[in-house]
């Protein structure tokens, strides 16, 4: 994996990144087609504390696919 500075921030080359806005995207695309319940808990999330959540980690071969990124608290 391969990693630079753009923009002043440490970015990596890994087809997995997403960019910043590419993140609010899918969280926003995921919160409104979500029953808006966290993958952890199963409470309901507020709009204002919602964040991504992966299902299977980056780490164990996950990616940032939709299908793999869930809301949480």
């Amino acid at each position: 994996m391969k990693f630079g500075l753009q923009g002043g921030r440490l970015v990596g080359s890994r087809k997995n990144d997403l960019t910043r806005n590419q993140q609010k995207n899918q969280l926003n695309r995921l919160y409104n087609s979500s029953d808006k319940k966290c993958i952890l808990c199963w409470e309901f999330v507020r709009r204002d504390q919602a964040s991504r959540e992966h299902v299977i980690p980056l780490s164990k071969g996950g990616c940032n696919c939709d299908e793999n990124v869930a809301i949480a608290h």
